[in-house]
C-alpha cells in the first residue's frame, strides 16, 4: 500500500518536473533573452522539481526495503511462535507429566451425613454353591 502510494507520488513529481523543465526551455527559446533572470528562475524551479522526483523514487526504494524487512521479521516471529508452541505442547503430553500421590484426610468438621438408607435384596443360596437372586 505504502509502496503504491510512493510510486504514484514519484510519477506525479516526475511528470511535473518534466513539464516544468520543458516549459522553461520553450520559454527560453521563444523569449528575447535566453539567459534572463526569469528563464534562469524557471530552470532552477524545474531542477528542484527534478530533485523532488528523484527523492520520490528513493522513497519507493525505501518503502520496498521496509516492506521486505517487515516480511522477513514476520517470518522470524512465525518460526519463533511455532517453536514455542511445540515446546509447550511437548511439556503437556500425559506421559511427560510426573504425578505424585497425595493423600488428604478429611476433617471431622468436613464430614456431613445427611441420611442413612437400608436396602435389602433377596437372594437364595443353592446346595451346589450358586447364588440366585430371588424375587
Amino acid at each position: 500500500m505504502k509502496e503504491e502510494k510512493e510510486k504514484s507520488q514519484a510519477n506525479q513529481q516526475t511528470l511535473s518536473a518534466a513539464l516544468s523543465f520543458g516549459a522553461s526551455i520553450l520559454s527560453a527559446m521563444f523569449s528575447r533573452k535566453l539567459t534572463s533572470a526569469g528563464n534562469i528562475s524557471k530552470v532552477a524551479t524545474a531542477a528542484r522539481q527534478s530533485g523532488r522526483a528523484y527523492q520520490e523514487r528513493q522513497d519507493i526504494s525505501d518503502a520496498a526495503e521496509s516492506k521486505q524487512t517487515l516480511v522477513e521479521r514476520l517470518a522470524e516471529l512465525d518460526a519463533e511462535i511455532a517453536a514455542e508452541t511445540t515446546k509447550v505442547q511437548d511439556g503437556l503430553q500425559p506421559d511427560a507429566l510426573t504425578l505424585e500421590a497425595l493423600q488428604i484426610a478429611p476433617k471431622k468438621s468436613e464430614i456431613n451425613v445427611s441420611g442413612v438408607t437400608l436396602v435389602w435384596q433377596p437372594w437364595i443360596a443353592r446346595m451346589d454353591g450358586t447364588v440366585e437372586e430371588g424375587g
